[in-house]
């Protein structure tokens, strides 16, 4: 797990915070605070759940953003900087200990006990038989003699799992966000929509919830597909779909409107008011605060706050969002709609009303980034090149954020968009595919013809020779030069496509220099190299981890 900001990389507590942790213990549903120093804030659990010790931890400079870690069971709360009413004098943090309220979250990760995965080398059940004639299609499974785990068939090729099933998954909620986007790319609008509503299933009869969208009463969990993460090359694509197109990055942005947060308080100490109730009903006690402000505070709620969530994770992988109830429900017509609020170990006092995500990947770790969205000023830092960066946009207070914010936190983990060149910031005209020569000087001529402005003209696979790149094919285009050239008069660029697979094929100089030096992706005996299946037919693919293939590929344009 990490908490990452423009100015810290790595969430590393120094050694003086950590003497000063008996400060700021609190407690989750009951459980009592570590080495019983400062007094216990007990903030419920929502739907539910175990207690256990919290510890607060500031996540970078002072002023930024702090991590509210708690471990039975384990969750996590991103918070905002404290405010003015939370001081740095020992007065003040004399009052925090004995149970000051709190900020509404940034962002809660497991909130809603969703963080799930299956252990390594975990015995499977056998596969079902597969139905009479149903051999190799798309999707069945099967043992084989050497390994208790199935195969995935893709028509003729199959996909070993040599290991078991690695699936790992997690809840991650937005209190008083209205909406999020992101994950791309896909055919979708901005502000991604629910693909979740009503209780959730494992096992358990289907109950009335409430849709979020319309109010009404539903017995149906799922509104739609989850958001599909898995590079594909899609043609013809479906318009306003879930499914997923070309590349995937697994981050979205929470975005809440001014308003939001102070709602979202308003929804939490519903939700601690609830749990009194129901403590009162079954003869136990909730320990309260010794302060008598409500648990969870509206400062800053007014303004409004963007929080991003980057999962490092190349894996295939699922999205579901669930959106907070309308806030004309009631408090318990807000809980009733939650899917989440019936999973073990649901411990967030905002499970029930808070806009959250579920992730599932195939396999992979949790290493995922929060970004708080929040400024830090930090004048004169130099970048990688040594050069001197401004200073982020400062906020307008220490409870709100921007999408900017965000957006330059994430740039700092993952590197920089290099400068693209001028010409490519222009109209790009793309299809495949052009037939020949004639073809694609018709296109560039009938710009002009109907005098629409463009700058760059892509050839897609058929100018090749066979699908080999870096060639051309001599009766379709013989005179590329001559092509390029009379396109460049008018001020306009040719692109020629290359793709990342290498056809399998002696006689093609790019697969053999590349294989007689070595560049290529291995399979899974670390010895042969991949043979994968594209348009070429049989492929190799150019390990692009290894610098001397980049410096070499380099050479081939």
């Amino acid at each position: 797990m990490r908490v990452a900001e423009p100015d810290s990389r790595r969430f590393e507590p120094t050694s003086s915070l950590r003497d000063d942790l008996g400060a700021w213990e609190v407690s989750w549903g009951g459980g009592g605070a570590a080495g019983g120093r400062g007094e216990e804030v007990n903030l419920g659990g929502g739907g539910g759940g175990g207690g256990g010790a919290g510890l607060l931890f500031d996540a970078g400079e002072e002023g930024g953003p702090r991590v509210l870690l708690s471990a039975s069971p384990f969750r996590l709360d991103l918070l905002p900087p404290p405010g003015e009413e939370e001081g740095s004098s020992e007065e003040k943090r004399g009052a925090r200990a004995r149970g000051p309220p709190l900020p509404v979250p940034l962002a809660v990760f497991n909130g809603a006990g969703g963080l799930l995965f299956q252990r390594r080398g975990a015995a499977l059940p056998p596969p079902p038989a597969a139905a009479e004639g149903a051999s190799g299609l798309e999707g069945t499974a099967s043992a084989s003699a050497s390994s208790p785990y199935p195969e995935e068939l893709f028509k003729s090729h199959r996909d070993s799992v040599p290991f078991g099933p690695q699936a790992v998954g997690f809840d991650l909620s937005f209190p008083g966000a209205a909406f999020v986007s992101g994950l791309p790319e896909r055919a979708k609008q901005l502000a991604l929509p629910a693909t979740l509503s009503g209780p959730p299933p494992r096992g358990q009869p289907s109950v009335p919830g409430i849709d979020a969208a319309t109010g009404q009463q539903t017995m149906s969990r799922f509104r739609d597909e989850p958001y599909r993460l898995y590079n594909l090359d899609v043609f013809e694509y479906l318009d306003d779909s879930n499914f997923g197109l070309y590349g995937s990055i697994p981050m979205l942005v929470a975005h809440s409107p001014a308003g939001g947060v102070a709602a979202a308080a308003a929804s939490g100490n519903a939700a601690l008011q609830a749990a009194d109730a129901a403590a009162a009903a079954t003869g136990k006690k909730r320990k309260k605060a010794a302060s008598s402000s409500s648990p969870f505070e509206a400062a800053g709620g007014e303004a409004p706050r963007t929080v991003g969530a980057f999962w490092n994770n190349a894996a295939e992988m699922y999205v579901d969002v669930a959106t907070p109830p309308p806030p004309s429900l009631s408090a318990s017509a807000a809980a009733a709609s939650s899917p989440f609020l019936s999973e073990p170990g649901v411990t967030s006092p905002f499970a029930g009303t808070a806009l959250t995500t579920h992730w599932l990947a195939e396999a992979g770790v949790v290493d995922l980034f929060l970004y708080s969205g929040l400024a830090v000023e930090e004048a004169g830092r130099k970048n990688g090149g040594g050069a001197e960066e401004p200073a982020p946009p400062s906020s307008s207070s220490s409870s709100s954020s921007s999408p900017a914010a965000v957006a330059a936190a994430h740039a700092r983990v993952t590197g920089t968009t290099a400068l693209p060149q001028l010409f490519s910031l222009g109209y790009h005209q793309c299809r495949w595919n052009y037939r020949d020569e004639a073809d694609a000087r018709a296109v560039d001529a009938g710009f002009d013809a109907h005098a629409m402005p463009y700058d760059v003209l892509w050839l897609d696979i058929e100018h090749t020779d066979g699908k080999r790149y870096f060639t051309w094919d001599k009766d379709l285009f013989p005179k590329p030069k001559e092509l390029i050239g009379d396109i460049a008069s008018r001020g306009r660029k040719v692109v020629a496509i290359v793709d990342p697979h290498v056809k399998r094929d002696e006689g093609y100089r790019i697969y053999s220099e590349a294989k007689k030096k070595d560049f290529f992706v291995k399979d899974k005996s670390g010895e042969k190299d991949f043979e994968g299946w594209c348009w070429p037919g049989a492929s190799a693919y150019l390990d692009m981890l290894l610098p001397a293939a980049r410096k070499w590929v380099r050479c081939c344009f």
